[in-house]
């Protein structure tokens, strides 16, 4: 594939990518919790609805590789846009909370579709010596892209069908870069995936880390989006500026990934996921020590240490992309992306429950100590396997799955 054909391929994947990460996960949640509040409906039904998509996630991440296999890239891209048309569709004129939560479902459906074709596609088009800088763009539209979700929402308002529709013109301008890539002949079709737990042992032996590090950014990103804001309170900022703690962390999450992606570019992923492992335990170790109301500049400080860390929670997930791009061969590509988004999505359902509990029995800096924890558990895991001796890929039964490189080998 010469150059100019990979860069067109990869902006158009983005593209598509982003309209629909602002509808999919940046405008639906809010909109709905907006407009069901405004009708009095109580906030644990509104949580509910707002879960509906993440469990259907958990429920059907499993079956993505085949139908990516069957219909294609493409494909399968296509069946995502017209799910979430759908969906969009029926909020606009259902107001039953429970038929909103199944719609919501239906736009989860929609999401994982998508999320694992494009993961899978941005793999399969960049070569070695740009893949991480590659994911490291994707990632950064798509954290831009969750936020001008709600800004879409500001500027539509939260009644009637005007943000639906609004909504689904977004997501429907997605076919313009889907057919430029079925022009392009870029439409692949990953062979046939593993199936079974051996296929599931396969790919958690080979990445061990990349899967562990996507659970806990799962953990550490859902809880610190939900749970900065009481963090800041506690410590004693006003309401106005708390949730802004989250903003800052948000913004570290979003603009850093293409950083990251260089640097693993440049010197391997192992090492970049060891660093941002680190920051993270040492952000936790070090915001209890700095005070957001001392004199400047050192009331500054904890505002870049949250930037910093939300970059290095964010890069976890980054990195495990790059790790599968790098290790996976293509016919399992699309396997391994799922894995990793189910290990995210797993750890999005237990890091927000967890370090409520945390702060609730160990005080606001729970929080910190469980996102600390499992940044702790990804830096040992990696230590240790790096001392070991590299060891063949793992082989199993119908079909195996092949390690693309024996080593990680820095990309030049």
């Amino acid at each position: 594939m010469n150059r100019n054909r990979r860069v067109a391929g990869l902006v158009a994947v983005n593209l598509l990518s982003v309209l629909a990460q602002i509808v999919q996960i940046g405008t639906i949640a809010p909109l709905l919790a907006l407009s069901l509040d405004g009708r009095g409906v109580d906030a644990s039904l509104i949580g509910l609805v707002a879960a509906a998509p993440w469990a259907v996630i958990l429920l059907v991440s499993r079956f993505v590789p085949r139908i990516i296999h069957r219909l294609g890239l493409a494909g399968t891209c296509l069946i995502a846009i017209a799910l979430t048309l759908l969906a969009l569709g029926g909020m606009a004129v259902v107001d039953d909370p429970l038929g909103l939560m199944a719609l919501n479902g239906l736009a989860g459906l929609g999401l994982i579709l998508r999320w694992i074709a494009c993961d899978t596609w941005i793999v399969r088009i960049a070569d070695d010596a740009i893949r991480g800088r590659a994911i490291g763009s994707h990632e950064t539209l798509m954290g831009l892209g969750i936020a001008l979700g709600p800004a879409l929402i500001a500027v539509t308002g939260h009644d009637g069908v005007v943000p639906f529709l609004a909504a689904g013109l977004l997501v429907a301008a997605g076919l313009v870069p889907l057919a430029l890539l079925a022009r392009m002949g870029l439409n692949g079709r990953p062979g046939v995936p593993p199936a079974g737990r051996g296929a599931g042992m396969g790919l958690i032996r080979l990445l061990p880390v990349a899967l562990l590090g996507a659970f806990a950014c799962g953990v550490a990103e859902t809880a610190s989006i939900a749970l900065l804001p009481l963090y800041a309170a506690a410590a004693g900022l006003g309401i106005v500026a708390a949730p802004l703690f989250a903003t800052a962390f948000g913004t570290g999450g979003t603009i850093l990934q293409m950083p990251l992606g260089l640097v693993a570019d440049r010197l391997g992923f192992r090492g970049a996921q060891l660093g941002c492992a680190a920051l993270v335990v040492l952000g936790a170790v070090l915001l209890p020590l700095v005070d957001p109301l001392g004199p400047w500049p050192w009331a500054g400080l904890p505002w870049l240490l949250v930037f910093l860390w939300g970059g290095a929670v964010g890069g976890m997930n980054t990195l495990a992309v790059i790790e599968a791009g790098a290790r996976v061969d293509d016919d399992h590509m699309s396997a391994a992306m799922t894995a990793i988004a189910f290990a995210y999505t797993m750890g999005g359902f237990a890091g927000p429950a967890a370090a409520g509990v945390a702060m609730d029995l160990m005080s606001m800096n729970g929080l910190l100590m469980v996102a600390g924890g499992v940044a702790l558990a990804v830096l040992l895991a990696g230590l240790w396997l790096g001392r070991r001796v590299p060891a063949p890929a793992p082989t199993i039964t119908a079909p195996a799955i092949t390690e693309r490189h024996p080593s990680d080998t820095p990309s030049r």
